[in-house]
C-alpha cells in the first residue's frame, strides 16, 4: 500500500516504499504516465540492502494537485518528504518524462544525490537544438504543450491516450493514476518540460548513466546522446531494440542499481 505525507503547506504527496526498510535510499521519478505502483519491486529487491521510494508528482494517483513554476521547485517540494524519511544521501531514477525532475533532484542536492540513473528519459527539451530532434510532425503536437491551457492539453490528451481504454486496461495502476483528476497531473507535468526547467542540466555534477534503446520513437535517440553532451559525467547503455516499453532495459538499469549496492 502507499503512503501519503502531508508537507507543511497542506499538500498531501503519495508515495511508495519498496525493498529493505534500512536499506541505501533510490528516489525514483515516474513516466508521463506513472504511478507509485511497480509490480515485481519488492519481489526484485529481495534481499538487496535498497530502499526504493517512489513519488507521485502533483495531480498523480493520490497526490494533490498543485501547478509548480518550474521543473526545478519539485525538489524543495519534496525535500520535507525525504527528511522524514531520514533519507540524507541516495541515488535518483527517471523514468521517461521523469528525467527532467532526477536532473532537477542532482542539480538543487550535488551534495546528497550521489548518481543518476535515466530510463529512456526525456532530453533537455528546453534547448531548442535538443527540441528539434523530434520529427517534425511531433514537433508540431508539442506546441500544444507549450501554447495551450492546462484544461485543453489535458482534454487532448484523454481523448488521444484514454478514450477507446477498455475498463480493466483503465484499472492498470498507471493508467489509474494517470487518470486522476481527468488527466491534469499529466498536462501538467508535460507543459512544465517544454518550458524553462528552471535550472541548466550542465550543473548536474553527478555520474550519470543513461539507458536507451535506438529505435525508441516517443523519445528519439537522438535526443538521448544530444542530451548526454551537456553532462560532465554521463555514460550510455543502448540497446539495439526494445522502444520506449522496453521491460529489458529497465531490468538492465534495475540490475546494474543493484549490483552496485548489493
Amino acid at each position: 500500500m502507499s503512503e501519503i505525507y502531508v508537507l507543511p503547506d497542506g499538500i498531501k504527496i503519495e508515495y511508495k516504499v519498496y525493498g529493505q526498510k534500512d536499506g541505501y535510499p533510490v528516489v525514483g521519478f515516474h513516466g508521463l504516465a506513472g504511478s507509485v505502483y511497480a509490480d515485481g519491486t519488492d519481489e526484485l529487491l529481495a534481499g538487496v540492502p535498497i530502499r526504493y521510494i517512489v513519488i507521485a508528482r502533483p495531480g498523480y494517483g493520490r497526490s494533490d494537485f498543485f501547478l509548480m513554476k518550474n521543473i526545478a521547485q519539485w525538489p524543495q517540494i519534496i525535500k520535507p518528504l525525504l527528511e522524514y524519511l531520514n533519507v540524507t544521501v541516495f541515488d535518483v531514477v527517471g523514468i521517461s518524462a521523469g528525467a527532467p525532475y532526477a536532473y532537477a533532484a542532482a542539480a538543487a542536492f550535488p551534495d546528497r544525490v550521489k548518481n543518476v540513473f535515466i530510463n529512456k528519459g526525456l532530453g533537455a527539451v528546453y534547448k531548442p537544438e535538443v527540441l528539434s530532434l523530434y520529427p517534425e510532425f511531433a514537433q508540431k503536437e508539442l506546441v500544444v504543450y507549450q501554447k495551450e491551457s492546462l484544461e485543453h492539453i489535458a482534454d487532448l490528451i484523454y481523448k488521444t491516450y484514454f478514450s477507446q481504454l477498455t475498463e480493466e486496461y483503465r484499472q492498470l495502476p498507471y493508467i489509474r493514476d494517470s487518470m486522476v483528476g481527468g488527466c491534469m497531473g499529466m498536462a501538467a507535468c508535460g507543459k512544465l518540460e517544454y518550458m524553462d526547467w528552471g535550472f541548466h542540466i550542465e550543473a548536474v555534477e553527478q555520474p550519470v548513466m543513461l539507458y536507451h534503446c535506438r529505435d525508441d520513437q516517443e523519445v528519439p535517440f537522438a535526443m538521448a546522446e544530444k542530451t548526454m553532451g551537456y553532462l560532465k559525467h554521463g555514460e550510455m547503455i543502448a540497446h539495439d531494440t526494445g522502444g520506449h516499453m522496453s521491460e529489458k532495459l529497465m531490468m538492465d538499469m534495475m540490475q546494474k542499481i543493484i549490483s552496485i549496492y548489493k
